[in-house]
């Protein structure tokens, strides 16, 4: 809406350029007939015949000029997607509304998402939300079947046509992909946290959506989120088990995955470093398939989490890549911004220190080299996310990080959330706010699923929906 500013001139330069035309018309049929006032008239009114229909036809062009600059910023994003069912005209494209992910039966698991050999169990602060399937005979804790070698976490699958005469099964309401969805039914986009904010949970509980009460949200899906995507989009996620948090539920959710646990890797792992990717690709042929990965000690070798999208080859469409870094300080997050460059990255997601930082409101270099960042890529975007409990200056933290992004000569790739302003879930841990269900070693041999309600991270899930939303550009 930035360019309606410039309209009241653009509208007097064109009437006066008409008014111009008009009038030079009108001076030569008088100089070419000053000696006959019958022809002067005639041909007057011939060039007024011509004029006006010139007049109204350049008036004409000037209101679609007009009508092209006040539509929304964010429809050069959506213009080309069929919104109705999220069906999209490309043949190379699968439509999501007949689609489902299935995982890759070589039956390969994410390391540390496979449930023990033995017990499973089930249950956190005294709570165990256990039920029984109905035609199955399993148990579920939250949602997630308590079976031995379980795999919670699958490294990859593909996106299948279930069906192209009958509706595949319905996925959960939170990812957006609904037909009567707010977004398919040409409501435009978020353009500010406020904005989004505006609104409330809607749903069946453990399944609700956040509903901004005058603008819409981009559904968790890897179709459209790479609508326009030139060839690859990647998102770098930099933090602590939060940020984890927020990779898993994406992954789950890009998936289109009901429930989920999250696997937390020990202290002593963490600490030398670890790095978690996606990588989405959309196939020539009309396949979509995916992958996750982890990698370890990454403090002392670097990983190669992802290759470049072999686009080139004709081979590849488009890619979208996600990679999850542990690191919960200023300094470590500092140290790991190469990645970032390396990586080409289209959008950093990263949380403020949190707890970990107990006194520093704002670290200067950190804030020095993400505005770095930004000034180096036009296109590079940055979402914060500010887990505002625990041992932290969080109100002096909360005020600096609003300051900066609302100022800040880049503040329209800006955008900053408190994780408190978007909360659905109860915490499935006892003090550390997750909303994620936890897979924890209760014995040497048995699993316990931490769950004090259905595993659906509904919070996580709003927060990403929220970020590609107000951040739609950098996947272009």
């Amino acid at each position: 809406m930035k360019s309606n500013a410039t309209l009241p001139r653009a509208q007097k330069d064109l009437t006066t350029f008409n008014d111009v035309e008009l009038v030079s018309l009108v001076q030569t049929a008088d100089e070419s007939t000053a000696s006959n006032s019958h022809i002067r008239s005639r041909r007057l009114g011939s060039a007024l015949q011509f004029a006006l229909p010139y007049q109204l036809v350049m008036v004409g062009l000037f209101f679609v000029a007009v009508l092209i600059l006040v539509i929304d910023e964010d429809s050069s994003f959506m213009s080309s997607i069929n919104r109705t069912n999220n069906k999209h005209n490309d043949d190379n494209r699968l439509r999501p509304e007949l689609t489902r992910w299935t995982p890759s039966t070589d039956g390969a698991c994410f390391d540390g998402f496979r449930t023990a050999s033995t017990t499973i169990h089930c249950g956190l602060n005294d709570v165990s939300p256990v039920s029984n399937s109905s035609d199955d005979g399993v148990q579920y804790c939250g949602g997630v079947p308590m079976l031995p070698n379980y795999c919670l976490l699958p490294t990859s699958g593909s996106w299948e046509v279930v069906s192209t005469t009958t509706q595949p099964p319905t996925l959960p309401r939170r990812f957006g992909l609904y037909e009567d969805s707010p977004y398919n039914n040409k409501i435009p986009l978020c353009k500010s946290e406020a904005q989004y904010l505006n609104g409330t949970y809607q749903g069946e509980r453990f399944d609700r959506e956040w509903m901004p009460e005058t603008c819409s949200s981009l559904p968790l899906d890897p179709f459209t989120w790479t609508q326009e995507t030139k060839c690859q989009a990647t998102i770098t996620m930099m933090g602590d088990s939060h940020i984890r948090n927020l990779f898993t539920a994406t992954v789950n959710g890009l998936r289109g995955e009901k429930s989920f646990a999250e696997a937390h890797p020990g202290d002593v792992v963490k600490s030398s470093g670890v790095l978690e990717a996606y990588e989405w690709r959309l196939h020539a042929n009309g396949t979509a398939t995916d992958k996750v990965s982890v990698f370890y000690n990454t403090n002392n070798e670097e990983p190669v989490p992802f290759a470049e999208c072999p686009c080139a080859d004709g081979e590849v469409v488009r890619c979208l890549r996600v990679a999850f870094i542990w690191v919960p300080t200023f300094r470590e997050q500092l140290d790991q911004m190469h990645l970032v460059r390396k990586w080409n990255t289209s959008l950093v997601l990263v949380e403020p220190g949190n707890a970990y930082e107990h006194k520093e409101i704002l670290s200067p270099a950190w804030v020095s080299e993400f505005e770095q960042l930004l000034d180096e890529k036009s296109n590079l975007h940055l979402g914060i996310l500010h887990w505002n409990w625990g041992q932290q200056p969080f109100k002096e933290r909360e005020a600096a990080l609003e300051h900066w992004t609302t100022t800040h000569i880049a503040s329209s790739r800006m955008s900053y959330f408190m994780q408190s302003s978007l909360q659905a879930d109860g915490k499935q841990g006892p003090m550390t706010f997750h909303f994620a269900c936890s897979l924890g070693q209760v014995t040497v041999v048995n699993d316990k699923i931490a769950a004090a309600e259905p595993c659906t991270d509904e919070t996580d899930t709003a927060q990403m929906r929220a970020f590609a939303t107000l951040h739609s550009k950098a996947f272009v």
